[in-house]
């Protein structure tokens, strides 16, 4: 009877013993893990619709993604060279990626009305002032310095 006693016990002790190690390897932390981390547009491009500009890579591209095909688009002219144009109002971002994987250019694209002829149309009406314009979210964002708070009216007014 004491044989049969001690070897419960025995077993009562192993069981414990794996039940601590189990619930003890789930609360453990696990390795780390990188995760790959985004990559952020590191410029913006500010178009018209219909207009465009030429992009030089820094090195080969062998992927480009446009993420609303309806604001712009890309042409590309070669592995270094897009040609990003605007289609319609609104903001979208371009990556281009190595064969690798790696994000060789991320940018931010707003197209607008005709930008360029807005911020020539307000150097030509007041020269003194410092005003650049661009566009957001379908509205004209201005910003800069002017001579006089009329001037402030007569820019909103040109926009």
């Amino acid at each position: 009877m004491k044989t049969q006693a001690i070897t419960r016990r025995a077993r009562l002790g192993t069981a414990i013993a794996a039940l601590a190690i189990a619930l003890g390897t789930v609360g453990a932390a696990s390795p780390a893990v990188a995760q790959p981390t985004a990559a952020k547009p590191a410029e913006t491009l500010n178009l018209s619709k219909g207009t465009g500009s030429l992009v030089r890579l820094s090195e080969p591209m062998s992927d480009v993604f446009v993420a609303n095909d309806t604001v712009a688009d890309v042409q590309v002219r070669s592995s270094n060279q897009l040609y990003v144009f605007g289609k319609g109002s609104g903001e979208t971002t371009i990556y281009a990626t190595a064969k690798s994987g790696r994000v060789v250019y991320a940018a931010n694209v707003r197209v607008g009305n005709n930008i360029s002829s807005v911020g020539e149309m307000l150097r030509l009406a007041m020269p003194e002032a410092s005003i650049q314009a661009t566009p957001m979210n379908n509205l004209v964002l201005l910003t800069g310095t002017v001579a006089n708070p009329d001037d402030v009216a007569e820019a909103q007014r040109l926009t």
